[in-house]
């Protein structure tokens, strides 16, 4: 496949992802801890949402599971200097 045209589709697919997480929760449910930022609340919510729903689409599911093959064969490598 081109590399243009998969950027492509990887942005359609994100994009798709975070409309998806504004429709389904039109009022975002922030619980504001004492001490924490209302903007470090609104991350981890649609942090957390965005993984969830990025484990349903085909591309994603595949580019994540391709990175953390190669980070579990990065992370076997001796790093010795």
């Amino acid at each position: 496949m081109e590399i243009k045209l998969f950027e492509e589709l990887i942005k359609k697919e994100i994009s798709a992802v975070i409309i998806k997480i504004f429709d389904d929760v039109p009022r975002l449910p922030i619980d504001v801890r004492q001490g924490e930022r209302v903007g470090d609340a609104i991350s981890k919510f649609i942090e957390s949402k965005f993984v969830e729903y990025t484990q349903k689409t085909f591309l994603l599911q595949r580019i994540t599971s391709i990175s953390n093959r190669e980070n579990k064969k990065s992370m076997g490598r001796s790093n010795i200097l």
